[in-house]
């Protein structure tokens, strides 16, 4: 389970990996992860449901940040 510090944690990380791939992107959160962020509705979700571009290079360094913090790949 992923809390509101471990969801931001990754989101910075995932920012700066970006940065070193030079790529601007949006994220767009939704669900569990826009409720632990935005609210004290919940203490956690299991995974970060997004919508985002470019694509291919946030998957791309989705994967490592999960790789770097051995959080889940799916």
């Amino acid at each position: 389970m992923l809390t509101r510090s471990a969801t931001l944690a990754a989101l910075t990380e995932l920012s700066e990996e970006l940065k070193v791939f030079g790529v601007i992107g949006e994220l767009n959160k939704v669900g569990g992860t826009t409720m632990i962020l935005a609210s004290n509705a919940r203490n956690s979700t299991k995974d970060v449901d997004a919508i985002f571009e470019p694509s291919a290079e946030v998957r791309k360094a989705a994967i490592i940040v999960a790789m770097k913090l051995t959080l889940p790949v799916e």
